[in-house]
């Protein structure tokens, strides 16, 4: 084994000494998510940001294997869903991988996580990412440092300090189709489903204190079936007006009272992405019910060259009941 990596393996598990053969050791992260993204009148801000994942390592005669897997969300100006995961190079001490912008995409654009504290790293991320005006770009410092107190022996994290749940839902609902370049104004009926899961992990801090991470992530579809509308000068038209895509967020602190998980969706109709943002609240005082809330825009494909298509604001509302699947 080399020098780094020994390095890495005792700032890792906290030892002074360490028997190579074969060690497993798991932690939980604490993260941050800063830096510009555009809002919608193509202004740089900051967003506000969440990060959960867990990172593990293994030793087997003499090899180091270490793997850090996560999501990350902005919300505010720009709501994000990201995603990621990477693998320790001894030789940089870096941690190199890949991540996605979009929910429900796999990890698909490269990331490298560059050490700059003891037990912390940092990437640099930019790009553009579908919002409910279309695509607006990011600049993001994502990073992680690992707390000594929230590293365990074996290979996952203990049981008492993850809970998760599972996030189905179906809600009949109204969306306005209004066009008015068209003087088009109408209303469809669309049954909404989403299919997820949420997780919360409690990670000790070295300093005796305790922080919440987690994050939720899913699919949701909406069927209106096929939808029948005239259009002045283009006559009749039957449009499919259905949709489907994926969700993620991340666990924020609203108030003593309220936490959230806050991120984006996003979609596509014919070759074209679009998205929004979605906050799932859980209530403290009561946790009975998860209520959610879904807002963007989602163009509706007409298939024709004249309109090819017709954008729908979307907000759609409802409550998760509450099912806590492990803990």
């Amino acid at each position: 084994m080399r020098i780094k990596e020994a390095i890495f393996l005792i700032l890792v598990t906290g030892f002074s000494t360490v028997s190579w053969a074969q060690l497993d050791v798991v932690g939980a992260v604490v993260g941050t998510l800063a830096g510009t993204v555009q809002d919608e009148d193509g202004n740089l801000v900051a967003p506000e940001g969440s990060v959960e994942a867990v990172i593990t390592a293994s030793d087997s005669s003499g090899s180091l294997a270490a793997h850090i897997e996560g999501t990350a969300s902005s919300t505010g100006a720009l709501g994000l869903g990201l995603s990621f995961s990477a693998d320790f190079e001894a030789a940089t001490g870096s941690f190199v991988g890949m991540y996605s912008d979009r929910p429900g995409m796999t990890p698909n654009q490269e990331i490298i996580f560059v050490p700059t504290t003891e037990l912390s790293w940092e990437a640099q991320i930019s790009g553009v990412a579908p919002s409910s005006t279309g695509e607006r770009s990011y600049d993001l410092s994502l990073g992680f440092s690992i707390p000594q107190a929230a590293i365990y022996d074996g290979s996952s994290l203990p049981n008492d300090s993850v809970f998760t749940g599972v996030l189905n839902h179906t809600v009949a609902a109204t969306v306005p189709l209004v066009v008015p370049e068209i003087s088009l104004d109408q209303e469809l009926e669309f049954n909404f489903t989403v299919v997820g899961s949420w997780e919360i992990t409690v990670v000790p801090l070295d300093d005796a204190s305790t922080t919440y991470t987690g994050q939720a992530s899913g699919t949701f579809s909406g069927t209106a079936g096929e939808v029948s509308v005239t259009v002045p000068l283009l006559g009749d038209l039957t449009l499919p007006a259905d949709f489907e895509g994926a969700f993620a967020g991340n666990l924020y602190t609203v108030s003593e009272t309220e936490l959230a998980f806050k991120g984006s969706w996003t979609a596509a109709s014919g070759t074209e992405s679009f998205g929004g943002n979605v906050t799932i609240t859980i209530p403290l005082t009561d946790f009975s019910t998860f209520p959610y809330q879904i807002d963007g825009t989602m163009p509706l494909a007409t298939g024709i060259q004249l309109q090819p298509t017709f954008n729908l604001p979307i907000t759609l509302t409802g409550s998760f009941p509450l099912s806590i699947t492990g803990s």
